[in-house]
């Protein structure tokens, strides 16, 4: 069956979820990428969560 005939089977909100997921995808992927390679970034210069934080005088606990 053709992706034509196939929408012609399919309710309105099922094509829609088949379309926000075949376009959501490749931009979650990149935001996953972004992110592993903000963490190994921050892992090789030693930054922890707390290095990262605003210092506002109060502390952590």
């Amino acid at each position: 069956m053709s992706f034509r005939g196939l929408i012609f089977w399919l309710h309105d909100g099922e094509i829609a979820t088949i379309m926000r997921t075949r376009y959501l995808e490749p931009a979650m992927s990149a935001a996953v990428y972004t992110a592993t390679v903000l963490t190994s970034a921050r892992a090789a210069a030693g930054m922890t969560s707390r290095a990262r934080r605003p210092l506002d005088g109060y502390s952590a606990g």
